[in-house]
C-alpha cells in the first residue's frame, strides 16, 4: 500500500511513497506548492519532474519539463487557452467563441482547423447545438458535417466527398427499440446504390444489446446474439449466426462474484469428419487488485504474472503442460526497476539480461544487450527520437518540422532522404539522397490516389491519363476499387457490404471471383476459366477441408490449440503429420518420404534438426540471440562472428574456408574476403544502389569488374563488364523491354499484354525478325498455350497443356516433356525426372534423368548437401544472404571430390567458379531471364541462375515452384495468389528480372545480398524468422531504408495490385528511424502480417505452431513465428484487448477471443485461438466500425480542457488535442 504525506497545517499532498525501495531509494513522487497553494513541482525519487510557474494575473503558465524544456500556456481573461509555446519553440494558437468553446486551432506551421457548433454550421456566432460540433473544416477548406441523436450521439456524418453515414436511434422503448439506443446504420450511397443498410441493433428492455446484424448484402447478414448473466451485467454467451443458413459459432463466458471474467469458451468441431463440438476454454485468475495473474489456455498451458508491492509486473512465467501432466516452467521475463519504477533490466528464460537507461523525461536512451552491446537513442526537445546510434557508433538521424512531421532521415553515411508534407500532414513528396523526387496525392478522404515516381516526375517515363505512375480510386467506404497503372491498364475490385473482396478484374478483363459463407468466411474462389475452389472452415476459422479445381479433396486436422496436426490428401491417400513440444514449437513433421524431429532451447530457438535418413543439424546462439554455431550434416561446424551492432562479420568453417564481411557505416557490404584471398568489393550510389562490383580470385587475378548505371528509381540501365556494355530498357510498368548485349547475337526484345503475359520474344535483334517467337494463351486465362514462329498464326514451335489447377502437364515440340503433380500440387515428374518433398514442401530427392538418384539435405530453405546412393557428392558453405554460395566440395566427372569457390553478381547469379588452386575455371553469362548466353570453362556446379539449381530439364527449382527461363515464367500458379502482389500468377518478378529475384517462388524481392541491399539482410532475416518470405521482403525493405543508404524511391513491383516502394516510403520510411539498432535479429512483433493465403499449393491451412514450417534451420533465425492461412487474402491481425471486468458488447465483438490481453498495463499471451475477422460480426469496414463506436458510445457535449494535450470526452477529441 502506498503511503501519502501531507503538508501541515495545509491539507496539501506532498508525497506518495510506494512500499518497495529500488537500489536503496524510496520510490516516491513529491509535490511542492507556492504559498498560495498552487502547484510548483512534481518530482520522482531521482529528482526528475516538472516545475510550474505562473504570472501574477494567471494569464500564463510555464511548465519546465525534466530535461529543461519549457512549455508556455497563455490564456484569455476568461481562462481559455489562446496560445501554446512548445519546448522546441513551436507556437500553436487557439481561438475561442464568446460561449467559451474552442472555435479554431492553428498548428505550428500556421494551418488552421475550424469548428462550428451551430445548426446552420456557420463558423461565427455562439452555439445553438448544445455545444456539439456540427462542422469541422480542415486547413484545405474541406468540411465534415455532424448531426446528433436524442442523447447527443453522432447520428450523421457527411464526409468531404458528400457521402453521408446515418445512424438512427430509438425514440421509445418498444420491441427491438430502446430510447436513445442506435437502431440502424446506413450509408447514403455505396457502389451505385442508395441508402444502403450496413448494420442494425436490437435491444432488450433493460438496455442491453440483444443482437447486432452486420449485413453482407441485401439478403444476407451476420447476426451476433448475446445472452447475459442473471444480474444482466455480463455477457454469458455470444452466438455469431450467419443468415439465412443459420451457421453458428458459439462462445460462452463465466464470471466470478466480482464480475471478472473467469472463462471464455469456443465450441469447435472435433475434426474434419466429426462435427461434435469441443469446448476450447481459456481460464483467468486474478489477484485482490483485479489483475490477471494466471491465464490457462485450452491445452492447459499457463501464463503466470507476478506483481511486486509497487504494482509492477516483475516476472512473467510460462508453464507448459507436458503430456504426462507435469509442467515445463520458464521465467520468460524477470525485471528489475529503478527508483522511478522504470524497467532497468529484463532477464529472459536463459538468464540473458537486457539493460535499459533513461533520461530525466523517461525516454529510453540506451539499451544494452546480453553481450554488452549498447545502442543509444537521442531525443529532441519534444522527446521525439532524433538519432539512433548503434553499438559501433554509427548514427541514423531524423529531423522534424515544428508540427512534428519527420522531414528528413539521414543514415550513417550522412545520406539524406527529405520528405514534404501538405497542410494536413500527409507526405506529398520524397526526395532521395541524389535529389530525385517522387510525389504523392490524396483524395478528399485522405486516401493515397496518385503516386508519381522519380522517373515519371522528371519526364523520363510516361504517366497515365491521371498524370500518375499509379492511380487509385476508392469507394465510399475507402476501399480500393480501381488501380490504373502507368500504361493505362486498369484493375478493378468489388466488395460486399462487410468489406470482403468479391472480385478482381484485371487489365485484360479477366475476373477472379470470391464467395463467402453466411458467416463471412471464404467459401469459394472461381478462377479466370470458371473453375472453382471450395473451402470449409470450423468455428475457430481453421480451414478443415479444401476442394481444388480438379475436385481433389484435402482435409486438415487441428488439436485443441488450433495447431495443424495432420493433412490428408484423399486423391492418393497420402498424409502429413505434425507434432509439438510442450512450449508449442513444432517438434516433428513427417510424410511418406521423410520425417523430421526438431529440438529447441528455452528461448524456443531451433537447436537441432534430426532427419530420418540418418542425418542431423544443430545450432547454438550467443546471449544476444545471434546464431553462433551450426554443425552440419557431415559434423563440421560453422562459426558465426558479429560486430557490436550484431551484424555478421565473419563465417568460419575449418572444412571449407573463412569469409569476412566488411560494411560501410550504413550497413552496405563493402567487401567479402575468403581465407585464400579471393575477394569481392562493392561500391554504391548515395541512394544505396550498387554501382560497381569487383571480384578477384585467390591468385589476385581479376575475375570480373562490373559497373552499373541506374535510373532515378534504381533500375539498372547499363551493365559494363569485361565483355562490354549491356543496355536495358523498360516500359512504363518497368517490365524489361530490350536487353542490348555486347554484339548483336544475344540481343533480346520483349512485348507483353496488359497483365504481363509475354507476347513476343526476339533474339539477335531489338526489333521483330524471322527469329521472333509469338506467344499465345488459352482464352480467358494466363496459361501459355503455344509459341509460334512467323507470327501469331505461324508455325507452332511448342505447345503447352495445363490442368484445371493451372499446372503445366504437357509440353510438345521444342523441349517436349510430360509433367505430373502430386496430391499437394508439387511437381512429381518432369520427363524422366521424379521428385520427392518433405512436409514443408522443400525438395529432398530426385531420381531418373541424367543425374540419377539423389538425396537432398536442407538447412531451412537452403541446400546443404547432396548424396547419391549414400555417397556424399555435394556439400556447400553458404554466406550471409539467401542463395549466396561461398564454397563447396563437389564430385567431378572422374569421381574426385574437389573444393570450389563461387562468385556472384547483384542477383546472386553464379558468374564464375574458381578451383582448388585459386584459378578461375568457369565463367557464365546469363540472359536477362536466366538463359545461359556464354559459358567458358566447366565445373560440376549446377547452382547457377540466382543461385538456384539447374535441373537439367530446362527448369530451375525455386522452392515453391519451378521456373522456365526460356519462357520467362513459372510453370504453375503462385500459391500466394493475389497476396504476392500481381494479378498474373505465372509472371516471373513482374518481368523485371534485371533488378528482382524470387528466391521463394512466391514473392519478388530486390537482389538480396548486393545491389546496395546488404544493410537490409538483417531485417530480411528477422522478417523471415517471424513471417516467412513475405516478412523477409518487408524486413529487408526496412533494412534498406535505414541500413543500406536511404535509397531511391524504387517501384516495389507495383504491377496492377501490389504497392510500390514509393507508397511504402510514404507511410513507413520516416518511422524506420525509430528502430533501436541495425541488423539485430528480432522476434515476432505485434501487428504481424499473417497470410490468409491460398491453402492450395504449399499452404497447409491454419498453421498455428510456434515455428513456421519453413523456419527450422534458417541460418540466423532466433525466434519463432506463427503462420495463419486462409483463402487468397493477406491482412494484418490487430491484437485486441480483453476487458477483465464489466464485459461489454464492444469487447466481445472486436475479436476479444484471441491475441493478447492486458494485465496491469502489461500484455501477456493469450494462447487461445485467433478469430478470423470475416467470422466476426464486427468485421468489415473500419470506417463503419469507427463510426458505430463513435455514435454508440460518445456524446459531443461542449466544454474545454485546460491542457490541450490531454484526452477529452468530447466526440471530436481533436478539437482539444493540440
Amino acid at each position: 500500500m502506498n503511503t501519502n504525506g501531507y503538508d501541515v497545517p495545509k491539507p496539501l499532498l506532498t508525497r506518495i511513497t510506494k512500499p518497495l525501495q529500488r537500489d536503496g531509494k524510496a520510490v516516491e513522487t513529491r509535490f511542492t506548492y507556492y504559498e498560495n497553494g498552487r502547484a510548483m513541482s512534481q518530482t520522482n525519487a531521482l529528482g526528475e519532474g516538472e516545475f510550474l510557474d505562473y504570472d501574477l494575473f494567471r494569464r500564463s503558465t510555464r511548465v519546465t519539463d525534466p530535461r529543461g524544456g519549457v512549455r508556455q500556456y497563455d490564456y484569455d481573461e476568461n481562462g481559455r487557452m489562446t496560445k501554446l509555446v512548445e519546448a522546441d519553440g513551436a507556437i500553436l494558437n487557439f481561438e475561442n467563441q464568446a460561449d467559451a468553446i474552442r472555435s479554431a486551432k492553428v498548428d505550428a506551421l500556421g494551418y488552421a482547423t475550424r469548428y462550428s457548433y451551430r445548426l446552420d454550421r456557420a463558423f461565427t456566432g455562439t452555439s445553438d447545438a448544445y455545444g456539439n460540433v456540427t462542422r469541422e473544416q480542415d486547413a484545405l477548406g474541406r468540411t465534415i458535417d455532424y448531426g446528433y441523436g436524442p442523447l447527443d450521439q453522432v447520428a450523421t456524418v457527411k464526409d468531404p466527398r458528400g457521402t453521408v453515414t446515418t445512424t438512427t436511434f430509438g425514440t421509445a422503448t418498444s420491441g427491438c427499440d430502446h430510447a436513445g439506443r442506435p437502431k440502424e446504420t446506413r450509408i447514403s450511397t455505396l457502389a451505385g446504390s442508395g441508402n444502403v443498410l450496413l448494420a442494425s441493433q436490437c435491444w432488450n428492455g433493460d438496455a442491453t444489446l440483444a443482437h447486432r446484424r452486420q449485413y453482407l448484402d441485401g439478403t444476407r447478414y451476420v447476426e451476433t446474439r448475446l445472452s447475459y448473466t442473471d444480474n444482466g451485467l455480463n455477457v454469458s454467451q455470444q452466438q455469431t449466426v450467419g443468415m439465412p443458413s443459420g451457421a453458428t459459432v458459439t462462445r460462452t463466458y463465466t464470471y466470478d462474484a466480482l464480475g471478472r471474467k473467469r472463462t471464455e469458451t469456443l465450441k469447435r468441431r472435433t475434426s474434419p469428419t466429426n462435427a461434435t463440438l469441443l469446448d476450447l476454454t481459456t481460464r483467468y485468475d486474478y489477484d485482490a487488485l483485479d489483475r490477471v495473474v494466471k491465464a490457462t489456455d485450452p491445452l492447459g498451458n499457463e501464463v503466470i504474472n507476478s506483481f511486486d508491492a509497487n504494482g509492477q509486473l516483475w516476472k512473467i512465467a510460462h508453464r507448459y503442460k507436458r503430456p504426462d501432466g507435469s509442467f515445463d516452467v520458464r521465467d520468460v521475463a524477470t525485471r528489475t526497476f529503478d527508483a522511478a519504477d522504470r524497467v532497468k533490466t529484463e532477464t529472459d528464460a536463459a538468464g540473458h539480461a537486457t539493460t535499459y537507461a533513461y533520461d530525466a523525461a523517461g525516454n529510453v536512451v540506451a539499451v544494452t544487450d546480453a553481450e554488452g552491446h549498447t545502442a543509444r537513442v537521442e531525443y529532441d526537445a519534444m522527446n521525439r527520437k532524433a538519432a539512433v546510434e548503434d553499438a559501433t557508433g554509427y548514427r541514423t538521424e531524423t529531423a522534424y518540422n515544428q508540427r512534428g512531421d519527420a522531414i528528413a532521415l539521414t543514415n550513417a553515411n550522412t545520406e539524406t532522404v527529405v520528405f514534404e508534407f501538405d497542410a494536413l500532414g500527409r507526405k506529398t513528396a520524397a526526395v532521395d539522397a541524389r535529389g530525385y523526387r517522387s510525389e504523392f496525392q490524396y483524395d478528399a478522404a485522405g486516401n493515397l490516389v496518385c503516386t508519381t515516381d522519380a522517373n515519371a516526375q522528371a519526364g523520363l517515363q510516361p504517366k497515365n491519363s491521371h498524370g500518375c505512375t499509379e492511380f487509385r480510386q476508392y469507394d465510399e467506404l475507402n476501399r480500393v476499387t480501381r488501380i490504373v497503372d502507368a500504361l493505362g491498364g486498369e484493375t478493378a475490385f468489388t466488395y460486399d457490404l462487410a468489406g470482403h473482396r468479391l472480385a478482381v478484374t484485371d487489365a485484360a478483363n479477366k475476373t477472379w471471383a470470391f464467395a463467402y459463407d453466411d458467416l463471412g468466411r471464404l467459401a469459394a474462389e472461381t478462377d479466370h476459366a470458371g473453375k472453382s475452389l471450395a473451402y470449409k472452415a470450423d468455428e475457430a476459422g481453421n480451414v478443415y477441408e479444401k476442394t481444388n479445381r480438379l475436385a481433389e479433396v484435402t482435409r486438415y486436422s487441428f488439436d485443441t490449440g488450433n495447431r495443424l496436426t495432420r493433412v490428408d490428401y484423399l486423391k492418393d491417400g497420402s498424409a502429413e503429420t505434425f507434432a509439438y513440444d510442450a512450449a508449442g514449437n513444432r517438434s516433428a513433421a513427417a510424410n511418406g518420404a521423410v520425417s523430421y524431429t526438431f529440438q529447441y532451447d528455452v528461448l524456443n530457438r531451433p537447436t537441432a534438426k534430426l532427419d530420418s535418413r540418418g542425418r542431423s543439424l544443430s545450432f547454438t546462439y550467443d546471449a544476444a540471440g545471434n546464431l553462433l554455431t551450426k554443425t552440419t550434416y557431415q559434423g563440421s561446424t560453422t562459426h558465426y562472428v558479429y560486430n557490436a551492432a550484431n551484424r555478421l562479420v565473419m563465417l568460419r568453417n575449418p572444412d571449407y574456408t573463412q569469409v569476412d564481411y566488411q560494411y560501410d557505416p550504413a550497413g552496405r557490404m563493402l567487401s567479402r574476403v575468403t581465407a585464400n584471398g579471393a575477394r569481392s568489393t562493392y561500391q554504391y550510389e548515395a541512394n544505396g544502389t550498387l554501382t560497381r562490383e569487383t571480384q578477384y580470385d585467390a591468385a589476385n587475378t581479376l575475375v570480373s569488374d562490373t559497373t552499373y548505371t541506374r535510373d532515378r528509381v534504381g533500375h539498372i540501365l547499363t551493365r559494363n563488364d569485361g565483355a562490354g556494355t549491356t543496355t536495358y530498357a523498360y516500359d512504363a510498368r518497368y517490365r524489361l523491354k530490350t536487353a542490348d548485349y555486347p554484339g548483336a547475337t544475344n540481343d533480346e526484345a520483349f512485348t507483353y499484354d496488359a497483365v504481363g503475359n509475354r507476347l513476343t520474344h526476339t533474339r539477335g535483334s531489338l526489333a521483330p525478325n524471322a527469329n521472333t517467337r509469338y506467344y499465345g494463351y488459352t482464352a480467358g486465362t494466363n496459361r501459355l498455350l503455344d509459341i509460334r514462329i512467323g507470327g501469331t498464326g505461324g508455325t507452332v514451335e511448342s505447345s503447352f497443356v495445363h490442368d484445371h489447377e493451372g499446372r503445366l502437364t504437357s509440353q510438345t515440340g521444342a523441349g517436349a516433356k510430360a509433367l505430373t503433380w502430386d496430391a499437394k500440387g508439387r511437381l512429381k515428374t518432369a520427363g524422366a525426372e521424379s521428385y520427392t518433398y518433405d512436409p514443408m514442401d522443400y525438395r529432398i530427392g530426385r531420381s531418373g534423368g541424367s543425374l540419377g538418384s539423389r538425396s537432398y539435405f536442407l538447412e531451412g530453405e537452403h541446400l546443404e548437401s547432396v548424396e547419391r546412393g549414400g555417397e556424399l557428392v555435394e556439400r556447400y558453405f553458404r554466406g550471409a544472404g539467401t542463395d549466396e554460395l561461398v564454397a563447396g566440395f563437389l564430385k567431378d566427372g572422374e569421381g574426385k571430390t574437389k573444393p570450389y569457390l563461387f562468385h556472384h553478381d547483384a542477383l546472386t547469379n553464379t558468374t564464375a567458379v574458381t578451383g582448388h588452386n585459386g584459378g578461375t575455371i568457369q565463367h557464365i553469362a546469363y540472359g536477362a531471364f536466366g538463359n545461359v548466353i556464354t559459358n567458358s570453362g566447366s565445373s560440376p556446379n549446377r547452382l547457377k541462375y540466382t543461385g538456384r539449381e539447374d535441373d537439367g530439364t530446362g527448369l530451375y527449382y525455386y522452392r515453391a515452384r519451378y521456373y522456365d527461363p526460356g519462357r520467362g515464367r513459372f510453370i504453375s500458379e503462385d500459391p500466394l495468389g493475389f497476396a504476392a502482389g500481381d494479378v498474373n500468377f505465372y509472371a516471373y518478378v513482374g518481368n523485371n528480372p534485371v533488378n528482382y529475384t524470387d528466391p521463394s517462388g512466391e514473392v519478388a524481392v530486390v537482389g538480396m545480398i548486393y545491389g546496395g541491399i546488404a544493410g537490409g539482410v538483417g531485417g530480411a532475416i528477422s522478417g523471415y524468422a517471424s513471417e516467412g518470405w513475405s516478412g523477409a521482403a518487408k524486413g529487408f525493405g526496412t533494412g534498406f531504408v535505414v541500413g543500406a543508404g536511404v535509397g531511391a524511391v524504387t517501384p516495389w513491383l507495383s504491377h496492377q495490385v501490389g504497392a510500390t516502394a514509393a507508397t511504402l516510403l510514404v507511410g513507413g520510411a520516416s518511422s524506420a528511424a525509430g528502430q533501436l539498432s541495425g541488423n539485430v535479429v528480432t522476434g515476432q512483433t505485434p501487428g504481424t502480417n499473417f497470410s490468409w493465403g491460398a491453402v492450395a499449393g504449399s499452404a497447409t491451412g491454419n498453421v498455428l505452431a510456434s515455428v513456421p514450417a519453413k523456419l527450422v534451420g534458417n541460418a540466423a533465425a532466433t525466434s519463432v513465428g506463427t503462420s495463419v492461412t486462409w483463402g487468397s487474402r493477406s491482412l494484418t491481425i490487430v491484437t485486441p484487448t480483453v476487458q477483465h471486468t464489466g464485459s461489454t458488447f464492444r469487447a466481445l465483438t472486436e475479436g476479444a477471443i484471441g491475441g493478447t490481453f492486458e494485465a496491469g498495463g502489461q500484455a501477456i499471451e493469450n494462447m487461445l485461438f485467433p478469430t478470423p475477422p470475416a467470422g466476426d460480426a464486427s468485421s468489415g469496414s473500419q470506417t463503419l466500425q469507427s463510426f458505430q463506436q463513435l455514435s454508440a458510445s460518445q456524446g459531443a457535449a461542449g466544454g474545454f480542457l485546460l491542457y490541450p494535450n490531454k484526452s477529452n470526452t468530447n466526440m471530436m477529441q481533436s478539437v482539444y488535442v493540440k
